[in-house]
């Protein structure tokens, strides 16, 4: 962007907006550290940051702060529908545009525009954004097949990783993990050492049931360097898939290092009884396999009535084993939640 023509005033807001995005450093990803700062008649009315991801944005943030104060939301959408005229080439009025009109229900208005690149990656990110505001299972995944549609076209006319990870993030978003994992393999193929395209590529094989597959894109991950927000995601999804292999040693120690003490204690804890109802279950076959040789013994010796005895005990302990698997199972149903 070319600050060369701000004004002074210009550049304290953006070093304000700056400043803001940094609170957010190493809670972002995979979404960018931004701050916002909205302005009217030279008084800051409105500011905001990113502060993780999954929480609202830095401009609907500010947006929300401003209040009366910023004369409404409509009078932000028309600055940046005048800034889209005089800024063609800057995808932040489109985006920011895109914002203004969500909050007004407006949202297909901020698909009208030029079929260029630019254009384009503004309004994946707006479908992006959309989507993770939707309230609705529908909505969510209208928006993000939205997005996967541009970033698909845009990845075609433009190959970059870019558009490779944005239409694998949308279809992700939509459920499609088969077009997901597609994409991010072809991201990892012209960026092999990105943590963020590793992350979501295990998510995709995760969601195709691919457990074993997906632990080892999430260790690929890790061995990228992520920032410290992401490593914590990707050591809760492994400790997930750890977990429900019965690997509760290794389970523990990822949500231990994603930062989820509670959720480590339980495993534990888990992970104890676990033990304990293996140990009783293999007692329990013992005792049965010794009550059927006593069985065939008594058979042999023409003693029917001390056969009919170890037939009702034998089903007496097959009953404590049902239970125990039983037990067990859901046991290893939680572990996998």
């Amino acid at each position: 962007m070319d600050c060369s023509t701000w004004s002074d005033d210009d550049l304290r807001w953006m070093e304000r907006a700056l400043a803001l995005a940094r609170r957010g450093e190493g809670r972002t990803a995979p979404n960018p550290q931004v701050g916002a700062v909205l302005v009217n008649e030279g008084q800051i009315v409105g500011e905001g940051f990113h502060a993780r991801a999954g929480e609202p944005h830095a401009e609907i943030v500010a947006l929300r702060q401003a209040g009366d104060r910023a004369h409404t939301i409509q009078v932000a959408a028309k600055h940046f529908e005048e800034t889209t005229r005089t800024k063609p080439s800057w995808p932040g009025g489109y985006y920011m545009l895109g914002r203004c009109q969500s909050e007004l229900d407006q949202s297909t208005e901020a698909f009208e525009l030029d079929a260029e690149e630019i254009s384009g990656a503004a309004a994946i990110r707006t479908a992006l954004s959309l989507a993770g505001a939707a309230l609705e299972a529908d909505q969510k995944t209208r928006w993000y097949r939205k997005a996967m549609h541009i970033a698909a076209q845009l990845a075609r006319l433009f190959p970059s990783v870019e558009y490779d990870l944005m239409a694998g993030q949308a279809a992700l978003g939509a459920g499609d993990f088969e077009a997901a994992e597609r994409w991010f393999r072809t991201a990892l193929s012209k960026d092999e050492i990105d943590p963020v395209t590793s992350y979501f590529l295990g998510r995709s094989l995760s969601g195709l049931g691919r457990d074993s597959e997906a632990y080892d894109a999430f260790s690929a991950a890790l061995g990228a360097a992520p920032d410290s927000d992401l490593a914590r995601r990707i050591h809760g999804r492994m400790g997930q898939i750890a977990a429900c292999r019965l690997d509760l040693e290794t389970a523990s120690g990822h949500y231990r290092s994603a930062r989820q003490a509670d959720r480590a204690q339980e495993i534990e804890s888990l992970a104890t009884q676990f033990a304990g109802a293996l140990a009783q279950l293999k007692k329990l076959r013992i005792t049965v396999h010794e009550i059927q040789q006593m069985e065939r013994q008594l058979a042999e010796l023409g003693d029917t009535q001390g056969v009919t005895a170890m037939q009702e005990r034998a089903a007496a302990e097959r009953i404590k084993i049902t239970e125990i698997e039983d037990n067990l199972e859901a046991v290893r149903t939680a572990l996998c939640r």
